[in-house]
Parts: C-alpha cells; structure tokens; sequence
C-alpha cells in the first residue's frame, strides 16, 4: 500500500492546474493547503515544489501580485 504526502498531492494538483492554463484553481489549492482546518483547508506547510509550482502558476496567468506573496 502506498503512502501519498498530501503536500506533495496538492504540489502536483497545482501544477496540473497551471499545465492546462488554470492558474485560479491552481491558486485556490495552494490557499486551501494552507488554511486552518477550522476554515476548511487542510492545514498544510508549504514545501518548496509546492511554493514553486503556485508561483509559476500565478507568473503563467500574469498575475503578478499573487506570484510575489
């Protein structure tokens, strides 16, 4: 059986988003990874590939703002 780290899950979702131009719903995974579980996220500490990947989505959408946060 094989163990999946749900950090390393929601990196790949975020980079499947921003491979197919969908840089919102990729940015919608990275905040919900990060929220508290008392707002609904999953309480996650972003790992680098994760940060990594949510940069080069917001940067693939120009939106500039959101890569530098």
């Amino acid at each position: 059986m094989a163990v999946v780290r749900m950090d390393m899950l929601c990196a790949q979702l975020i980079r499947v988003c921003a491979d197919h131009s969908d840089a919102v719903s990729a940015l919608s995974v990275y905040e919900w990874m990060r929220a508290p579980r008392s707002a609904g996220g999953a309480a996650l500490k972003p790992t680098t590939y994760t940060y990594t990947a949510a940069m080069r989505a917001a940067l693939g959408a120009n939106l500039l703002d959101r890569a530098l946060q």
